[in-house]
């Protein structure tokens, strides 16, 4: 009996210490809580903090404009950015003021602060402005380029390789999240592949789809990459972080040389594309065979080949 006793007051202590423990432990969970909470707090005001620099970071600031009625309104100042740039349609303002900060010399009107709006999308229309205009576009992109996700150039004549060249700059840059890239008939050559093949390797992760292809309808100089340009687009395809799903390429000059290109590519990455186009080129139904191939195989993701 003595032992039994003994036994139970054993397991009393046990439990005693275990109910300590756990009560301790219970303490640990509760600091660590708030201490998780506080830390979310912080985050949240970091991240508000971080959105409002980048706000600012993309503010335009124009001097020079007299002090007046509604000169410094977003009206007045959008009319302004469009006659002064050139363009074909109103710049968004969402909001613009005067800089409480008088410009010296004393006497001077104070500059005027504009907040531009920030798309996601970004669609030129036909023009044959000049091509330093693409130099502009891509260093406003290049400043502030992680919200843009689609930009469509299409039809655009005097784009040209040397229009890719600077808007490389800003696909090569780190803060770039493009996902859509449409350059339909703009007069390019298998230089742009090049280009473009140098500039999405550097930074592959975020395109999806790349139309090089030419409109069969548009006036605009059509796009002659041929089976070179597709050897350099290829560099691309095949690098580890390409996770391109469409790839268009109608009436670019391709021959069977291509479809072997392409069909190298895939094999070397085959996680990702899913459609590929080739319509209106000089390629026969033999010559998509490796492409047919791995459109049939499990192992890749291929669902549509397009080329007649």
């Amino acid at each position: 009996m003595a032992a039994t006793c003994g036994k139970v007051d054993g397991v009393k202590v046990t439990v005693k210490e275990a109910e300590d423990g756990l009560s301790m432990w219970s303490d640990e969970v509760t600091t660590l809580q708030s201490t998780v909470e506080s830390m979310k707090e912080e985050l949240s005001d970091l991240k508000d903090k971080c959105d409002e620099g980048r706000k600012r970071r993309a503010n335009i600031h124009i001097i020079g404009i007299p002090e007046g009625l509604d000169s410094s309104s977003s009206t007045a100042v959008s009319v302004l950015l469009r006659e002064v740039l050139g363009m074909d349609k109103d710049v968004i303002v969402d909001r613009s003021h005067r800089s409480p900060i008088l410009r010296k010399p004393a006497g001077n009107p104070h500059a005027v602060i504009a907040e531009r709006h920030y798309y996601q999308d970004c669609v030129a229309t036909p023009c044959q402005g000049p091509k330093i205009s693409c130099d502009y576009l891509a260093a406003a992109l290049k400043s502030n380029p992680s919200h843009l996700r689609q930009l469509d150039l299409s039809d655009n004549n005097n784009l040209q390789d040397s229009g890719v060249k600077h808007l490389c700059g800003f696909l090569e840059s780190p803060g770039c999240k493009l996902e859509t890239l449409r350059l339909m008939s703009c007069g390019l050559s298998k230089i742009s592949c090049d280009y473009l093949a140098a500039a999405l390797k550097s930074n592959p992760s975020h395109l999806r789809e790349l139309d090089l292809s030419n409109d069969s309808f548009s006036s605009s100089t059509k796009n002659n990459l041929q089976d070179p340009g597709v050897k350099h687009l290829c560099r691309f395809l095949e690098s580890p972080g390409c996770k391109l799903e469409t790839l268009r390429l109608w009436g670019c000059g391709l021959s069977k040389i291509s479809c072997d290109y392409l069909a190298a590519a895939l094999k070397s990455n085959p996680s990702h594309l899913r459609q590929l186009e080739l319509w209106g080129n000089n390629v026969k139904d033999p010559d998509v065979k490796q492409l047919s191939d791995l459109q049939q195989s499990p192992d890749y993701r291929l669902e549509t080949l397009e080329w007649s």
